[in-house]
């Protein structure tokens, strides 16, 4: 396995804990989750103990300094495989923050409490983070076992 398969693997997973711990947090600020504070507390330590092993990995067993895939593509068709992914998820992400503006009177119309609007947003953001990170590994497998 290429390094860049490895980086892409990895930050497959890490993407996925850390937007599993930012649904954690907003179940908790829904009411969804009744954790106490101290439980609160203990996964938000884990998070920031999860941000440092990330790192560390990073620098030491994939050998990498900056979190970029384009540093270290070792031949075309992978800086090829990059480009697809990153013209693919810039597509999505636009249309996916044009719909969430096409979306915010919509929410205002049938929802006159700001603090309802801002947890339908904030929902929708965390959505859309999982699924790019899903199109984001698909679209790898796609191209790169071709």
């Amino acid at each position: 396995m290429t390094k860049f398969a490895r980086f892409i693997r990895f930050n497959f997973w890490e993407l996925n804990i850390l937007l599993l711990l930012l649904a954690l947090f907003y179940a908790n600020f829904l009411g969804i989750l009744d954790m106490s504070q101290i439980t609160f507390d203990i996964v938000y330590f884990i998070s920031l103990f999860v941000i440092q092993i990330t790192s560390a990995t990073y620098r030491k067993r994939l050998h990498i300094k900056s979190n970029s895939a384009l540093v270290f593509v070792e031949d075309e068709r992978e800086r090829s495989i990059i480009y697809k992914i990153h013209s693919i998820l810039l597509c999505f992400y636009t249309a996916a923050a044009f719909l969430l503006l096409l979306a915010i009177p919509l929410i205002n119309l049938f929802t006159l409490d700001i603090y309802t609007a801002l947890t339908i947003i904030a929902g929708w953001l965390i959505l859309m983070g999982f699924l790019g990170n899903i199109i984001y590994y698909s679209t790898w497998l796609k191209y790169y076992h071709k």
